[in-house]
């Protein structure tokens, strides 16, 4: 017997791919994924699907998606539901649910190690954030996860340390340590998170030798690749790792939204906006991107869809 997670995978295909899935919408509250594609692809998608009435957009760029979308001519556009990193400003989706990257639990553990207490192995995973025209103004609505509850108990308790400027003087050095293409959100936000902080100097290193040579007391480690982990580790007393997938090496302390996370998030507001069914095109990165691959598949499973209509 096949195994279930295989058939989902069969059915999916690649986002390389552009299918043609049936013309007539869901009226019995089934959800359909009818085509997955490239972002490149998605306006030829969604005029080869007439009937398509939700596109969820994986990574993809704000305005290039809401773009591409129009561009396919539809009389009823469809709605759009975006997966992936912190909205910019400007026109919003229908909804954006965003996957933190951890920056700001980074810096705060970090800033802790300096003051002597050193981040737990462990892994923090951190919830969800939906953003939509109506919440925008006030933050977004928040999905929890186990992790949130335990950094505002942590927050609270070393709010003498965690404070924009603390009664005593003193500065600590904290080091990003990243590819500098590859994490380029992440690098913004440890700076902006950083800049919070008066009493945080926050250097930025090609690895976490280069780091320590700077002086840094405490390192953020930008990866999803146990190897960097372990060599970190064994080179700085502090390290904490911003991975998405949360699947860095044993022994490290790892922050990231998991893939389950976002998509019981992008499946309720789904479910919210196609209440009696409907018809989904899923666009999302060229190659074998593992986060958008899990996010799809987390999606699909936690919104009960049994099978896709893509060849």
């Amino acid at each position: 017997m096949v195994a279930p997670r295989l058939l989902l995978l069969l059915a999916l295909g690649s986002f390389g791919s552009c299918g043609r899935g049936p013309a007539t919408a869901a009226s019995d509250g089934a959800l359909r994924v009818v085509a997955t594609c490239s972002h490149d692809a998605l306006t030829a998608s969604l005029r080869a699907n007439t009937a398509a009435t939700l596109v969820l957009s994986l990574g993809g760029d704000q305005a290039a998606t809401l773009a591409a979308a129009a561009a396919a001519g539809r009389s009823q556009q469809p709605f759009l539901v975006t997966v992936g990193g912190r909205p910019r400003s400007g026109t919003l989706p229908d909804a954006w649910v965003e996957a933190p990257s951890g920056a700001e639990v980074a810096v705060d553990l970090a800033l802790l190690a300096c003051a002597g207490a050193p981040p737990t192995p462990t892994t923090y995973s951190i919830g969800a954030r939906t953003w939509d025209a109506a919440n925008r103004a006030a933050g977004g609505a928040p999905t929890l996860a186990p992790a949130d509850v335990i950094i505002a108990m942590l927050r609270q308790q070393r709010a003498d340390v965690l404070t924009a400027r603390p009664p005593q003087g003193g500065r600590h050095r904290i080091a990003f340590v990243a590819a500098a293409d590859e994490h380029a959100a992440q690098r913004t936000e440890v700076r902006d998170a950083a800049a919070k902080y008066e009493h945080v100097e926050l250097v930025e290193a090609g690895s976490a030798a280069d780091a320590v040579a700077a002086g840094a007391q405490s390192l953020i480690l930008a990866t999803g690749e146990p190897r960097v982990t372990r060599e970190a580790l064994a080179t700085a007393a502090s390290v904490v790792v911003l991975d998405p997938m949360l699947q860095g090496a044993p022994g490290a302390c790892r922050i990231g939204c998991a893939p389950e996370t976002a998509a019981r998030a992008a499946a309720a507001r789904i479910r919210a906006l196609l209440p009696e069914g409907g018809d989904l095109v899923v666009c999302g990165p060229d190659g074998d991107d593992a986060w958008a691959q899990a996010t799809r598949d987390a999606i699909v499973a936690a919104l009960g869809i049994a099978s896709a209509s893509v060849r």
